[in-house]
């Protein structure tokens, strides 16, 4: 327990002292996990209350007088009005309080309630409802039970929601501060009221520098440090830094609790109206680049936790620079100032603040993992043992409100799908009968009849306890008739024996080998007819791994080590190709630029110098194009040289549901690349190729062995590495391994082949070595890229590589093999990331941020350390691996010879080779995607390219942008105005192209409700 320490400094029951502001303790005293450091740790000023049985409370540490019941809810004007009329306990001089006195009531031994719900069972408010009269919010009003706001006399001096009038309050239901709008388009807003009297100078601060460092306020008798730390960390690591900290002459410097932290806000002061944080001047404050990319302050962490029905894993932390949210429509979603500077709020103490792209909860409030410190010491506390009770970890069912997941079925970005036939009752099973109707299920349409494994429309808990977890799937049939087995056995040694060695003799015959045929050589490397002990591989065979698997006891990859055995390379008479296909990484995400004019095509910080050696030895494409916005089009493109709109596959997961607040329909589409559809994989292999997938699918549930490849992972998705983490983070090493298997067989075999390297790397969550995180933890970070984590995952990936590189060096086939790398799409744009300046937008959306990626290609008859500035897309390499490997559909198409089968791409071996002409079997370069995304860029557009100019329409409006690419990379000046001859030329090029391909269109959405401007009216009322 906490000790009470009143001192005779402190003011108690009216008497003044020295100490005119004491800050009444936060009540908190059980610690969450075993940091030390935390608000239970220290202890000051215990709560302590007196009522006066005349419906008054005092507050005997503060001095301040309160009413004891709050009665009906107000309006802010009859809260100020109401305030000279009130004569409790025969008391005249009653006033609003300001924000610090109210929040000097504040308890944070409460409990965050579940906003959706309406029980307050064993809920615990953050007030004493021992002496104060508090109710939750009437849900029989149609108000959720967090609504107990209780207003103040302290107005935002900027506004909020994009120019409301705004009063901070506090929330006793759920332990916030925020500002609130006075009036919306709802009417005015009502809060409960607490009147105050007593102690006139209680928040009133009386600052001094000291003059080395530190600033002490006489008022409360604490000492700060002057400067905040500069750098954001999660709240472990500020914890640790306080706690190690010496400073001044002091070594007793703490992480401040949240109302210690609370009370040097200065609420006269906002980057709006002085430019400045929210502190008075006599402090130092780190500016930053908020989310939006304007001039703003941090957000700073408090020791206090934030405990909620669903854990405490979450702390509480003020911000002094904008409390931005993402407010509106998805489509049209606008970052903005919604709670104010001063307000307080919590967020996960760990974790990637990136998950939620664009906030979370029913104002999209901006998420800040890595918030910044100032330390601070004094005020009489006591060092305190606390009770410690194991954190628990919030349960999020799913990513926030507004956010597209781009997962498997049935599992999403952000959440998981269920994991016990309970929780799968408990989300579908509405009625409540024990099983789930294809009615009643709203995950992925094309997880249902995986599901439902009898074909009659009902998922009954037998079949869904039978079916493997979504994204682990068991073995099937591919085209061919071999079996793709599961992960049954496990990986390699013992497991290997036990799926194969029939008689138990410690080998394997060809006999007893039930594989994919194709594997049997690879594997049995001295051509005996058996493989022994020392053949049995180290990792998993192609074809057995399974995205959930656990992660397999990889070591630390050392630069250059490679595991497969030496061969002796055959004569191979095709050249041969190795495809890197990276996840996410946008134009600028390489330490190699992709313009030798643009300085900003290479990253700041990231550092991938295998990369580098690849670019020097080849060609690099400046204005390269992925198929599409989003992985899986992009993906069917380079795979068929289809454009996505031609192929209805133009988003992940078939298109999403229809939401009120979309004006639109989204285009509804398949779930997968469809079988009919020739890739590059079975035209290669009709020539002789061996080819082989390792990695990310993403097409779905149809395998890559139905569609030509011999050897791969099965149907992955995103959730493939997510149990690989150090030491074979992102299953880089792991691809790199299999990869380095398959070509060795290839090359001691003197067979040609097509591999394909489809990395999760770089897509989040971030994954690395721990020792290459901390690597990049001690080196500074550029201005555009920051994140140490996401810096030491591109590093590993860029190892994972080299290592690859070097075994085609050893194994003698660098002058017959083509190398390509290239990524999906463009890294996420969400402005916490800034991946793609100077590009526009990012991943999901049609700006440059979101289709201009890196393309590299290397290998025999290219000239070294080019560029080439010819816009190129994905669609280009299925032609140009024909033209290579001398397929005859494709080798020889041109604009007046288009070969069999139309496609989008076209051979870029002119251009790579600097022989013949270059003619593009379509002049128009299109892109499409009838969808809405993860933000306010990511909605339905369509965009074609010609030239140098680029045409950009928004399918909502209907309204086009015009841009010249060559001298406006951003895309910040729209010619659409000035050049309507021009726009006007380009949008019939657009309808051509879209009616050639049959592209799919959304219609008009007959519920669109433009009241509901972000996620469904029903659930923005609820949270």
């Amino acid at each position: 327990m906490k000790v009470q320490i009143i001192t005779a400094i402190l003011l108690t029951a009216g008497i003044a002292s020295a100490v005119t502001y004491p800050i009444v303790d936060t009540g908190q005293t059980t610690a969450y996990g075993g940091h030390a450091g935390q608000d239970a740790h220290y202890s000051a000023n215990t709560p302590s209350y007196m009522d006066n049985g005349d419906g008054t409370i005092t507050d005997q540490i503060s001095g301040l007088m309160w009413t004891k019941d709050p009665g009906e809810k107000m309006t802010y004007a009859e809260a100020v009005r109401n305030a000279s009329k009130c004569r409790t306990g025969d008391y005249k001089d009653w006033r609003l309080p300001t924000i610090k006195e109210l929040y000097s009531l504040i308890q944070l031994d409460g409990t965050d309630p579940d906003p959706t719900s309406e029980d307050t069972t064993g809920l615990t408010p953050f007030i004493d409802d021992t002496m104060f009269k508090f109710q939750y919010g009437d849900t029989s009003r149609g108000e959720r039970i967090i609504d107990s706001q209780f207003a103040t006399s302290t107005k935002y001096v900027s506004t909020t929601m994009g120019g409301n009038e705004t009063m901070f309050g506090v929330n006793f239901a759920d332990g916030r501060i925020k500002g609130y709008p006075i009036q919306s388009r709802r009417g005015e807003k009502t809060f409960f009221v607490l009147y105050v009297r007593g102690n006139p100078d209680y928040g009133k601060n009386k600052f001094k520098d000291n003059g080395d460092g530190t600033i002490a306020d006489k008022a409360t008798g604490l000492t700060w440090m002057k400067a905040d730390n500069g750098k954001g960390m999660d709240w472990p690591t500020a914890l640790e830094y306080a706690e190690g900290m010496e400073f001044a002459g002091h070594s007793d410097w703490r992480l401040p609790n949240a109302k210690e932290l609370q009370s040097i806000i200065d609420y006269t002061r906002s980057p709006d109206t002085t430019g400045s944080a929210a502190i008075d001047p006599v402090f130092e404050a780190t500016e930053i680049k908020n989310e939006g990319g304007k001039k703003d302050y941090a957000h700073y962490w408090s020791s206090s936790s934030h405990v909620s029905t669903r854990g405490a894993d979450a702390a509480t932390y003020f911000a002094f620079g904008r409390s931005l949210g993402w407010m509106g429509p998805d489509g049209n979603k606008k970052l903005m100032d919604v709670h104010g500077a001063g307000s307080q709020r919590s967020d996960p103490k760990t974790g990637d603040a990136s998950r939620f792209p664009y906030g979370r909860g029913p104002q999209g409030d901006v998420i800040r993992i890595d918030n910044m410190v100032r330390l601070v010491r004094g005020g009489n506390v006591e060092k305190v043992d606390a009770p410690v009770v194991q954190e628990t970890t919030r349960r999020r069912p799913g990513p926030p409100e507004g956010v597209q997941g781009s997962g498997p079925a049935g599992q999403r970005e952000g959440g998981r799908a269920p994991r016990s036939t309970e929780d799968f009752l408990e989300r579908f099973d509405s009625n409540k009968d024990g099983q789930v109707s294809k009615k009643e299920f709203t995950g992925p349409a094309n997880r249902f009849p995986m599901l439902d494994q009898d074909g009659n429309g009902i998922i009954t808990k037998a079949e869904f306890e039978a079916a493997p977890p979504s994204g682990q799937r068991g073995g099937g049939t591919d085209r061919q008739g071999q079996q793709s087995a599961g992960r049954k056995g496990g990986r390699g040694g013992s497991g290997f024996l036990e799926r194969f060695d029939a008689n138990k003799d410690g080998q394997v015959t060809k006999e007893e080998f039930t594989g994919p045929a194709e594997r049997f050589p690879t594997l049995d490397k001295d051509g005996n007819g058996i493989i022994s002990k020392d053949e049995i591989p180290t990792g998993p065979p192609a074809g057995q791994r399974e995205g959930n698997a656990a992660p397999r006891p990889f070591k630390a990859p050392e630069a250059g080590r490679t595991s497969a055995a030496s061969v002796i390379p055959g004569k191979i008479s095709k050249p041969s190709f190795v495809f890197i296909l990276i996840d996410d990484m946008g134009w600028t995400g390489l330490s190699a630029a992709m313009d030798d004019q643009v300085k900003e095509s290479k990253s700041d910080y990231y550092q991938t110098p295998n990369i580098e050696i690849l670019a020097s030895q080849g060609m690099r494409f400046s204005n390269a194009y992925s198929p599409g916005p989003m992985c899986t089009p992009s993906r069917a493109g380079i795979l068929t040289g289809k454009t996505p709109a031609e192929l209805h596959l133009t988003t992940p997961g078939g298109g999403g549901r229809v939401r009120d607040y979309q004006r639109l329909i989204p285009a509804q589409q398949v779930n997968g690349l469809p079988e009919k559809e020739d890739t590059v994989a079975e035209l290669l292999k009709k020539e002789g190729y061996a080819t082989a997938h390792f990695g990310k699918w993403h097409l779905g549930n149809v395998s890559p062995g139905e569609h030509g490849f011999d050897y791969h992972d099965g149907t992955t998705a995103n959730d493939g590495p997510g149990a690989y983490k150090d030491p074979n983070p992102k299953d880089m090493f792991g691809i790199t391994e299999r990869a380095i298997d398959f070509l060795s067989g290839q090359v001691q075999a003197g067979k040609p082949f097509y591999l394909q390297l489809s990395h999760y790397a770089v897509h989040m969550p971030n994954e690395a070595l721990q020792k290459t995180i901390e690597k990049f933890n001690k080196l500074p970070t550029g201005k555009r890229h920051i994140n140490p984590e996401y810096a030491a995952m591109t590093y590993d990936l860029d190892t994972a590589i080299g290592i690859l590189l070097k075994k085609i060096e050893e194994l003698g086939i660098a002058d017959s093999t083509y190398v390509v790398l290239m990524s999906d799409n463009g890294a996420p744009g969400n402005p916490r990331r800034p991946e793609n300046v100077p590009l526009a937008g990012g991943k999901g959306s049609l700006y440059e941020g979101g289709i201009r990626v890196p393309l590299i290609v290397c290998g025999p008859d290219i000239k070294p350390n080019t560029f080439c500035r010819e816009s190129v897309t994905g669609c280009d390499l299925f032609p140009t691996f024909c033209e290579w490997a001398g397929v005859p559909a494709y080798a020889k198409a041109t604009a007046d010879k288009p070969g069999i089968g139309k496609i989008e791409g076209t051979s870029l071996v002119p251009l790579l080779t600097g022989e013949g002409k270059f003619q593009r079997l379509e002049n128009t370069l299109l892109f499409h995607y009838p969808h809405y995304g993860q933000g306010p860029a990511q909605k339905p557009q369509s965009a074609i390219i010609v030239g140098n100019y680029k045409l950009l329409r928004d399918l909502e409006t209907g309204t086009a942008q015009l841009f010249d690419l060559d001298k406006d990379i951003s895309e910040a000046n729209d010619l659409s105005k000035r050049m309507p001859e021009k726009a006007q030329e380009m949008e019939k090029l657009m309808d051509a192209r879209l009616k050639a391909v049959g592209a799919q269109l959304p219609t008009k959405n007959p519920d669109y409700d433009p009241s509901a401007d972000s996620g469904t009216r029903q659930r923005r009322r609820r949270m």
